[in-house]
C-alpha cells in the first residue's frame, strides 16, 4: 500500500509516519518512509511517502499514492483529483473540538487509518510509541480516531 501525508510543518506529519511505519514493521510488514520538507519551522509543507507490503519493496518512490493523509480541509482543497484517507473529515477541527488544540489532528488520523488497515490498537505499546511531549493526550487521541468509523 502507498500512502502519501500532506501537510504543513508543525502539524506532525513526520511524527506520524514514523509512528506508523514502526507499527506496520512490527506487524511484519516490509516500510519504506521518505520525508520531504523546507527548512522553516511552523512554515511550508511537508510531505511523508510511506509504502509497506508484506514483501521487499523494489522502488520506494510513489507515483500514484493510495491514499493521501490530509489533516485539513485546506490542504485537501488543493487535491481534488487524489484519493483523500477521509475527506468528509477535517483532522484539525476535530482534534480542536474533542481536545481544544489541533496539534492532536495527527494522532486521531493515525488511529483512524490503523483502524481501516485493520491494526488492533489494543496490541501496541503505545506508550513505547509516541513521543513523551503530550504524551497522554496523544494516546487518548490516537484512541478516539480508532473509534471513528
Amino acid at each position: 500500500m502507498k500512502i502519501k501525508f500532506i501537510g504543513e510543518a508543525g502539524q506532525g506529519i513526520k511524527t506520524m509516519s514514523l509512528i506508523l511505519g514502526k507499527i506496520l514493521s512490527e506487524h511484519g510488514f516490509f516500510v519504506s518512509l521518505s520525508h520531504d520538507y523546507g527548512t522553516g519551522v511552523r512554515s511550508g509543507k511537508i510531505t511523508a511517502d510511506l509504502l509497506f507490503s508484506r514483501s521487499k519493496i523494489e522502488n520506494p518512490k510513489i507515483e500514484k499514492p493510495d491514499f493521501c493523509i490530509v489533516l485539513n480541509k485546506k490542504n485537501q482543497k488543493r487535491l481534488k483529483k487524489k484519493k483523500i484517507f477521509s475527506r468528509n473529515l477535517d483532522f484539525e477541527k476535530t482534534a480542536y473540538e474533542k481536545f481544544k488544540n489541533k496539534k492532536f489532528a495527527n494522532m486521531i488520523a493515525l488511529g483512524k487509518f490503523l483502524r481501516q488497515i485493520e491494526i488492533d490498537i489494543k496490541k501496541i505499546n503505545l506508550e513505547k510509541k509516541l513521543p513523551e511531549k503530550y504524551k497522554k493526550k496523544n494516546i487518548s487521541a490516537l484512541k478516539y480516531g480508532h473509534e471513528i468509523k
